[in-house]
């Protein structure tokens, strides 16, 4: 019998630091600052205790931390602004293969004909409201014990408007057919993570 390759992958949504102000969370002043916010990440992070780690809204001491937690890092940032998404994995486990990145202002190229009306709430979806930026990261790790076993992994962050449901459909469809083209391995497995304000974390076997 062949030997199980197992590891743990997990997905975490930082909160961008120059998002973290009092406009949003009036409640929480104190506990937005940088220096409240680092150790109890640095914390979070290592209870994950991820093999794998897929993180939105990075920044650079995020980067800067799961390099000190023993990580390799990939870190893209979105285009006009301080943060983006990270992938981070355990280099002792896991080899880079190939790797690539998307944007999805061009998914609204698929639709016919604009504007999108969404019965009942009144909102009309223009072709530039699908300019919003939004980008994502794909990488093919193969797992050092089974030279036949390889992950897929995406990083990613949809729009946030709750308004805009077509928007986020759109940028979510594209991201699985470009994570399906980044791989030519039938035997990949795909974690595929999109934006969460709580930790997931998955142990998984190939």
């Amino acid at each position: 019998m062949e030997p199980t390759a197992s590891f743990r992958v997990g997905a975490y949504n930082v909160l961008a630091q120059n998002l973290a102000t009092s406009r949003y969370f009036p409640s929480a002043k104190q506990a937005l600052k940088i220096a409240k916010r680092y150790p109890l990440l640095r914390q979070k992070f290592q209870s994950i205790n991820a093999d794998i780690i897929c993180v939105s809204e990075a920044f650079g001491d995020v980067v800067d931390m799961l390099h000190s937690l023993d990580y390799e890092v990939r870190y893209i940032q979105r285009h006009n602004k301080t943060y983006g998404n990270a992938i981070a994995w355990r280099s002792e486990l896991f080899e880079v293969e190939r790797e690539a990145t998307a944007t999805f202002n061009d998914c609204s190229d698929a639709i016919p004909s604009f504007p999108i009306r969404i019965e009942g709430s009144g909102v009309s979806i223009l072709r530039e409201d699908f300019l919003t930026e939004n980008i994502a990261m794909f990488m093919q790790l193969r797992f050092k014990q089974r030279a036949d076993c390889c992950v897929c992994v995406c990083s990613t962050h949809l729009y946030w408007d709750p308004s805009k449901d077509p928007v986020k459909v759109a940028q979510a469809q594209m991201s699985a057919a470009s994570s399906a083209s980044s791989t030519c391995l039938t035997s990949s497995l795909f974690a595929i993570f999109d934006r969460s304000p709580l930790s997931q974390a998955a142990s998984m076997r190939c």
